[in-house]
Order: C-alpha cells, then structure tokens, then sequence
C-alpha cells in the first residue's frame, strides 16, 4: 500500500512522490521534471489547477489561475511539503527557505574542495535549482523521472555514509553493509535503529510511520477513512492516457510504484536475519493485516466488491514480490558490498518506456497463488484469465 498523508482537510496519495490527492474528489497530480506539483487534473484529463515556482521554489501567483501563489500546506515545490507558517520547505535532515534559496542549518558535510559549490553548507541544491534537488536535506540529486531522482538519492546517501565512518572512528565498529542499511531503513521505512540510545540495528522494530503519527509533520489518517482510496487510480491502469502521462514522469515500473515505504524495512531484516523468516512474517501480515479482514468485511450488495477484492489481492502479491527482491539483493550485498543497491534498484525499478513499466507483471504473476487457497479472487480475475 501507499501512504496516505494529511493537511488540512486534503489527502495526498504518496509512492516515491505525489500521486494525488483527495478533497472529496480526485485530483491527480502531474509534476515537472524536478517533481514540483505543475498541474491537478480529473479523471477525464480536465485541468482543475496551475501552479508555478521560481527557480528556487517562491511559488508564483499566476493571473486567472484560482488558488495560485498563495501559501498553502502540503506538497508543492519538488513535490516536498511546505509549511504556510514558516514559509519553508521540510527536507527531513534540515528546513530550507525558498525566499532566500538557503537552509536554515549548515550541512553536517563539510563539501569537497574540487567542488567550491558544495563548501557553502547552506547553499541549496549546489546553486543549481534548475537542474537539481535534494529531498533529504543532504543530497543534491539529479534525474529526469521520480525513479532516477531515488536512485541518486541512494547513491548519494552511500558516500555520505562513508564519509562519515572516515570522521568517526566509533561508526567503524558496525560494518558498513549494516550502517547503510540502517540509514537507508530508517530514511524510507522510519524503522528506528537504535533504543534508549543503544545500537540495536539488527533488532526488529516497528516503523514509526503508522497510521495516526506524524510522518515528515505529515498527519497520516486512519485507512478506514477512505481504505479504496487507490485502488481505481489512474496510474495502475495500463489503458488509461492520463495514467501513461503520469507514468512517464514517474517512471516505476509496476510493481515499485508504491513500495518505496516498505522496500529498504525488508532489505535491512532480510540481510540480518535471512530470506525464510522475513518472507514468512510477511505472508502473515499480509494475510492479517489485508486480506482476512477484506473476507471479514465482505459486501454481498456491492457488485464492485468482487473486482475490488481481487486489485487488494494482486497489491498484496505485489508485496510478496518486493519481498522476494529484497531477500536477492540482501543476499548479493553479502557477497558484493552495498555498492549493488544504486545499480540492483535502477535496473530492477526504473522504467525506460510506457512496455517496460509492465515487464515484470509475468514474474509477479508466479507469485499469484503463493497465499492459502480460501484468498484467492474468483478465477475471472486471475492471471491469464
């Protein structure tokens, strides 16, 4: 599942960025090349908003256009959440201020001295807001869809980590697979790695992104909320030319389009504790957390019911495959070191056409019918059928 974040009244449905939102109606998102929030369309492909940023993330007030330029929350610049309030930009690591094209806290690298545009530890995106950004605050990146953009970042946040064991001699007493990881799960998945201050990195621990807590200074609601919130968007559907304009700027492939939360949790326990255990806790959750109360709650007068079961069945098998994924690269960084995530991910996630989003449907499909025969969907809705 995706996550579901709040502000205001509005809901903002999140993958690696901003699918859309929801004020008791669709609105779904087309952002630019950086991931700024451009346009908000309907189902029907109707333009229901404009919106438009200076270089640096000032939003712009454009004539005729309603609600524009003024100083709303949520998702906007480089799809980030703004804070009307103060007037900034959260970028997890540190608050950066559009107005003055600076973060409010120096960057805890100290820059490299072939580089003179990284030595300013308040400059944002390297002085390059145009080409680049950096969505944790310690990072700028570069890339033309949402998943080049993740892959930069991971690539990025890897040699920050490195620098950091060459400054701090105690960080050398953890392996550097195990810090990345450590870094890499709490960054995605908001799964802590230490308790009452005290490593405990190979320790199961549950996210603290939950239903209910703030996330990023997100509010995150309940799912009984709206629990079908996704599941007729327009980007999971292969014949939609709306969800095709959405697709090339995200630029996941299928399986990946809403998993970034979840992925770099089972990375980090499949390398600790070994693909058997980390694929049979999954089943069982799946199976608790959406698929029997899905039976539970079934609605005999709703003739919608059936299809509807059957997408949350196919997400769950989704999850089942990432699963699977993470257990293979948690076993090649075993063998090769974390060098293999950035290139393991891009080959595996990113798409490089409208086919290749859809290129592993085939796999996953292997997978269908790895739950209990009592949740399976009714044969119409299984592969190949």
């Amino acid at each position: 599942m995706p996550e579901v974040l709040r502000a205001g009244e509005v809901r903002y449905l999140v993958g690696a960025e901003t699918l859309g939102e929801w004020d008791g109606a669709w609105a779904y998102v087309l952002p630019d090349a950086l991931g700024s929030l451009r346009q908000a369309v309907d189902g029907a492909g109707a333009l229901l908003r404009v919106r438009a940023w200076e270089p640096y993330g000032v939003e712009l007030a454009l004539s005729g256009a309603e609600g524009m330029g003024e100083a709303q929350a949520g998702p906007g610049f480089t799809g980030e959440w703004h804070d009307p309030g103060l007037g900034m930009l959260y970028l997890r690591a540190r608050w950066y201020q559009p107005a003055t094209g600076r973060f409010t806290q120096r960057d805890p690298w100290e820059g490299d001295n072939l580089r003179s545009q990284t030595l300013n530890g308040f400059l944002y995106a390297d002085g390059n807001p145009i080409n680049l950004v950096d969505p944790s605050g310690l990072c700028a990146v570069v890339g033309a869809t949402g998943c080049e953009r993740f892959v930069s970042e991971i690539r990025c946040m890897i040699e920050g980590m490195r620098d950091a064991r060459e400054c701090n001699a105690w960080l050398n007493l953890v392996s550097e697979e195990a810090l990345v990881l450590d870094l890499l799960a709490w960054h995605y998945s908001g799964i802590p790695f230490t308790w009452n201050g005290l490593y405990l990195g190979w320790v199961p621990q549950r996210t603290v992104f939950e239903p209910g807590v703030d996330r990023d200074r997100w509010t995150v609601p309940e799912w009984q909320e709206n629990p079908r919130f996704d599941w007729d968007h327009p980007i999971n559907q292969p014949g939609s030319e709306l969800g095709q304009t959405m697709r090339q700027s995200y630029g996941f492939k299928r399986p990946y389009f809403e998993q970034t939360h979840h992925y770099f949790a089972f990375l980090k326990f499949a390398y600790h504790l070994g693909g058997p255990p980390i694929k049979w806790m999954h089943k069982r959750r799946e199976i608790a957390d959406q698929l029997q109360p899905a039976l539970d709650n079934w609605e005999e007068d709703n003739p919608d019911y059936p299809q509807y079961y059957a997408w949350m069945y196919r997400e769950s098998v989704y999850d089942l495959y990432i699963v699977d994924e993470a257990v293979t690269l948690a076993f090649a960084i075993s063998i090769f070191g974390i060098d293999v995530i950035p290139d393991y991910i891009e080959s595996k996630w990113c798409a490089s056409s409208e086919a290749d989003v859809w290129s592993l449907e085939s796999e996953v499909d292997q997978l269908y019918f790895e739950f209990p025969q009592e949740y399976w969907p009714d044969e119409q809705y299984w592969p190949g059928r």
